[in-house]
């Protein structure tokens, strides 16, 4: 673990991010990790975290687990360099992404305010996503959530979560990763309306590799 250099912002908020890399894939089909396989001349993971580093978020915290040596090997260069990125080990990440989350709960500055959420398999959110969620979180202090609304009023990537929410983040458990907080507090929370849902594209399987490869190549 290093510790990440302090990012300037607006006074009293301080938003960091939490990139949950630390899951199993099983659906991936293959002993290799998914989140080390390459997509566009680069590691899957690698698509979040640089769009994370880009972004106005204080820190960026990795938190790995399965296989995390192979998946460091992976995003090697500059980025882990980076003076905002710090990678962290969950010795339960077997017990599903519940301990990822508190995990990175755990490792956050006492002074942040805010927790962006970020899972590892979803290469198409952008800095310019997360800059405006992150806007947004600001404008609306009192908002316990904010999280981006796709075009089918569904719940999007990545989600900010504020301190007050943090207790009941630790408190859940298995493979859930706060949705079922997201739903109790749906009407208090702050929704980014999306125009499309090219930034949602997730990878479960080869199959959606491949897609989200053919879709970001066409940019």
């Amino acid at each position: 673990m290093r510790k990440a250099a302090r990012k300037g912002g607006r006074r009293g908020v301080e938003i960091h991010g939490i990139i949950l890399a630390a899951g199993l894939g099983e659906r991936f089909g293959s002993h290799a990790n998914k989140l080390a396989a390459p997509l566009s001349g680069k590691a899957l993971l690698a698509w979040g975290v640089d769009a994370a580093l880009r972004s106005p978020l204080w820190s960026v915290h990795l938190i790995l687990g399965y296989q995390a040596t192979s998946v460091l090997a992976a995003i090697r260069g500059p980025r882990l360099l980076h003076g905002r990125l710090v990678w962290h080990w969950n010795p339960e990440y077997r017990t599903g992404r519940a301990s990822s989350v508190r995990c990175g709960l755990a490792v956050l500055p006492k002074s942040a305010t805010h927790a962006l959420f970020l899972p590892g398999d979803v290469p198409g959110v952008t800095a310019g996503l997360i800059g405006r969620l992150c806007r947004a979180a600001r404008e609306h202090p009192s908002a316990p959530i904010c999280f981006p609304l796709l075009p089918d009023g569904s719940k999007g990537h990545p989600v900010i979560y504020a301190r007050s929410m943090f207790p009941a983040l630790e408190a859940i458990g298995g493979d859930e990763s706060g949705y079922s907080l997201i739903q109790r507090n749906w009407s208090a929370a702050c929704k980014l309306p999306l125009r499309d849902d090219r930034t949602q594209m997730n990878v479960n399987t080869v199959g959606d590799l491949r897609k989200v490869g053919r879709a970001l190549s066409r940019g």
